[in-house]
Formats: structure tokens, sequence, C-alpha cells
């Protein structure tokens, strides 16, 4: 089977891509990085880069978001059997080769704050194109139908789930725990950060831009590594 991690990213997401990029090169499959102006001699680790054009900037900017983020649309029409989705503001914490011998036709995590509805999270999403035909022309309608989506391509992951009664593995959240749970889950933190895979550094304020208040340790992790800090 072949298989590739999908990374969309642009120049303003460089730093964090080569933070994560050399965590992914002991493992014997494709990285992907699907960007329109990050050149081959930017990166620090082995990577694929793909053109995705302008295809996706009909779409435009929705909510919060900016066109990279349908990129990661893209993956669906590389020609891979198996694809999964990482952020380049995710940092890799654990062992994924397990990811790699998933056989469900898709995986994701639910989200790991439990004070709102759990809905699928984009990271590490774990799915076989091919067996949903169709996907990327349905994923690139409503994207095409949302006015002011404040979920991007979590969104249309949501959406289309629900609407074809999609089944999904679900994954433990420690595949991708978002830094929200740093603060909003405290307890359940500190009791699984032993068996967390990556840590999705979500928010417009990142740490290699200064961070966000309340996240100071965590921040200092992304930058200076050590033991995943406590809650």
């Amino acid at each position: 089977m072949r298989t590739a991690i999908c990374i969309p990213c642009d120049l303003n997401y460089l730093i964090a891509l080569n933070r994560l990029l050399p965590s992914l090169t002991k493992y014997d499959v494709d990285v992907v990085v699907i960007s329109n102006d990050i050149q081959d001699t930017d990166l620090t680790g082995d990577a694929i880069i793909h053109r995705p054009g302008d295809t996706y900037d009909k779409l435009g900017p929705t909510g919060r978001f900016p066109v990279v983020v349908w990129y990661s649309f893209e993956s669906f029409i590389l020609g891979y059997d198996k694809v999964i989705w990482m952020g380049a503001d995710q940092l890799l914490v654990g062992d994924i080769s397990e990811a790699f011998k998933h056989d469900f036709n898709i995986s994701a995590v639910k989200e790991n704050i439990r004070i709102r509805p759990r809905g699928f999270c984009a990271g590490m999403l774990m799915i076989e194109p091919d067996k949903f035909p169709g996907i990327w022309d349905q994923w690139m309608a409503i994207a095409a139908s949302f006015t002011n989506n404040k979920m991007g391509d979590q969104g249309v992951l949501n959406k289309w789930i629900r609407d074809n009664h999609i089944e999904v593995n679900v994954l433990d959240d420690t595949w991708d725990v978002t830094k929200r749970s740093f603060v909003h889950e405290k307890e359940w933190w500190n009791e699984n950060k032993h068996k967390f895979k990556s840590i999705h550094y979500v928010g417009a304020m990142k740490p290699w831009l200064g961070g966000e208040p309340g996240y100071e340790a965590l921040d200092k992790f992304y930058l200076n590594g050590g033991e995943i800090p406590n809650a």
C-alpha cells in the first residue's frame, strides 16, 4: 500500500515545518509538502513538494483560515492508497508506526476538548481516498458552500461525515492532542501525556512567533524540547 504523510504549508509556517520534518524521517513513507511557495532548498528534512496550483484560490480564505487550509484536499488526487494528514503546527512527541498498519477506510481523532460537542479533527486523519469515489469533488463543493466557516477543512470533514453517514474508526485522543487541553483539560493532560503521539499547536499565536499567554511552559517545550510539562 502506497502511503504518504501530507502536510499543507506555506512560507508563514516554514519554521514549524522544519521542526516537524526531521521527526518523520524514520518512517518509510513519502512525506508530501503541499505548497505553492516553499522550495526544496527551504527544507531541513526529506520531503516531496507538490504544487496545488491555483485550483483552491477560488475558495478563498474563510473565517480565520487562509487559502492554504484547503490544500489538504489535494492529497486525495495524488495517487496514494492511503494518506495521513498532519499540520505543520503539529509536534511529533511519540511513535506513529501504528498509523501505517491501520486497516480502516478512514480513521480520525475526536476533539480533545469535552466542554463542547466533539467533532472529528483534521490532524492525523488517516484515509484511503479510493474507498470514497468522488471525495475530492464532494469536499470542494462543501468548501465552496461555506461563506463564513470558522473550522476550515475540519468543518468540511465533519459535514461530509454527517451528510454521508460515514463510519469512522475513532483513534485515541492521544494521537492528536490540541494545545487547548493544556488549559481546559488539565487532569486528562497530566494523566495521559506519557502516551501522546502529537501535540497540535492550534490558534493564531504560535510558539515560534512569541506564543500565547497561559501556554508559556508548553511553548518552551516546543522550542527547546525536554519533557512534556504538566498542565
